[in-house]
């Protein structure tokens, strides 16, 4: 039998909030890159998005993740540029029309701060604020939420790192650390513990699974939000 979750209230920019623990919320993911494994058909057509991500909150998504760069194992990096590019003109699209929260996937500073001012209200980053020490402040400055999510080198080398003893152990401690390195920062203030994540995308398959099936509960012990495994 395990412990009732308890309700956290996370604060969006542009006056929207989150409300955790009465039940697990579903985010709907809209990868609008052309190598995305998750789409049938690629995403690349800013209408096109725009009508996937109407249709994901019609079938109950509590928010929208939106990505414009992948970062499944093996993927190449790609431009600020490029990812603005990407993204910008769907998240635009929606303003207005969609009626759940937007989170922009990256990992960079300066697309989450287009992201942010189009209409953006929280920041889902891969990197856990390790690649691009920028992002803090950003998101910081919007009000804005940030997931950290836990990983172990780039995209397209991470299989080479990840290897473990302790998955669950490992993970839970990296994710810790982080919130703990972050939790004060003068850029990003009182970060809420257990504020983070593990997907696929930081670890082999099976150690996905395992964190899945039973991660969540070792980070549900933090403080805060519960972490999202999947």
């Amino acid at each position: 039998m395990y412990p009732p979750r308890r309700p956290y209230t996370v604060p969006l920019a542009h006056g929207g909030a989150l409300e955790l623990g009465s039940r697990c919320l579903v985010m709907g993911i809209l990868n609008v890159t052309p190598d995305s494994f998750a789409e049938a058909q690629p995403l690349t057509d800013p209408d096109a998005a725009i009508a996937a991500a109407l249709k994901l909150e019609a079938e109950g998504a509590d928010l929208i993740d939106i990505g414009g760069e992948s970062t499944r194992p093996g993927a190449d990096a790609v431009s600020a540029d490029d990812e603005i590019a990407r993204a910008l003109p769907v998240i635009e699209g929606l303003r207005g029309r969609l009626r759940i929260p937007i989170s922009i996937d990256t990992y960079k500073s300066s697309v989450a701060d287009a992201a942010l001012a189009a209409g953006a209200a929280m920041v889902n980053d891969v990197s856990g604020l390790l690649y691009d020490a920028a992002l803090a402040g950003v998101v910081a400055a919007s009000g804005a939420a940030i997931v950290l999510m836990h990983t172990r080198g780039r995209p397209k080398a991470m299989y080479e790192e990840a290897e473990y003893q302790d998955v669950i152990g490992e993970v839970t401690a990296e994710l810790q650390d982080l919130v703990d390195e972050n939790r004060h920062d003068e850029d990003v203030g009182d970060v809420p513990p257990a504020d983070g994540g593990a997907t696929e995308e930081c670890c082999k398959p099976t150690h996905g699974l395992w964190l899945m099936a039973n991660g969540i509960w070792s980070m549900a012990e933090w403080h805060g939000p519960d972490s999202a495994c999947g």
